[in-house]
């Protein structure tokens, strides 16, 4: 049975998507455990740094995160819809994010300034996520949540909900809005790239980045079993592109 070209498609994108976010969150994942965390004192040299130290930001002029209107100095946030089908029912993250301030890291040695802006692919701990907001379908989500989603790219519209396949107490289609955050003057665990500015080294996000304020060895960087997404995504792109008819490849 031909598979519709619209379908073998598709699967080459969502392998393709599946298979990058794996390989990302493997890169992660490998930074964590091949970079010890050093002295700030240590820190002489350009390159992958892990530092663990307090959040200080001088003169805090008290940035708003998107659902709790608290102050951060960086705010990761994650938007899942609930899904069910004959075979279960799952969370299924539709998009991820940060916004961040720079701010100081101060451990026994010294200081360092950190600058994970908006720019940068940094996984904030998602044990943090401390603030949560679901919203039923057909329900008025909160004013920060419409404001947030007005704002974002990248986030498709609410869907309405199905007929419950399960019997459960949440709904289909349900979204989950979670927030988490790093404040001033609390602990922090910090992987990023020490990269030179006006003679003095700044820590940034370009690279693996995580900042996390759970202890060093606790740090989870959300990857999940990356190796699994990986070979997942190249499983769907292999079918997809199996299932496209050679002839549609020739030109002329």
């Amino acid at each position: 049975m031909a598979v519709p070209m619209p379908v073998a498609g598709l699967a080459v994108v969502l392998g393709a998507l599946v298979a990058g976010y794996g390989w990302r969150s493997g890169v992660t994942a490998r930074a964590l455990s091949n970079t010890p965390v050093s002295d700030v004192e240590a820190l002489t040299e350009p390159g992958p740094v892990a530092l663990h130290g307090v959040a200080r930001k001088p003169d805090f002029t008290g940035n708003r995160a998107p659902f709790s209107a608290r102050s951060y100095l960086v705010a990761g946030w994650t938007v899942e819809e609930w899904r069910e089908s004959d075979s279960g029912s799952r969370w299924s993250t539709l998009a991820t994010g940060h916004e961040a301030v720079p701010f100081v890291l101060e451990d026994d040695t010294g200081t360092v300034a950190i600058d994970f802006s908006e720019d940068a692919d940094v996984t904030v701990d998602p044990d943090r996520m401390r603030e949560r907001h679901e919203v039923a379908p057909d329900d008025s989500p909160p004013r920060a949540v419409k404001v947030f989603e007005t704002k974002t790219d990248g986030i498709p519209e609410q869907r309405g909900s199905n007929l419950n396949v399960l019997d459960t107490e949440r709904r289909d289609g349900t979204r989950r809005y979670s927030e988490g955050l790093v404040t001033p003057d609390e602990e922090v665990y910090v992987l990023g790239t020490a990269e030179r500015r006006d003679g003095d080294l700044v820590v940034t996000g370009d690279g693996p980045a995580v900042v996390s304020t759970a202890a060093p060895e606790a740090v989870d960087a959300g990857g999940g079993p990356w190796r699994l997404y990986v070979l997942l995504g190249v499983a769907l792109v292999v079918a997809g592109l199996s299932a496209i008819p050679a002839n549609w490849f020739l030109v002329g």
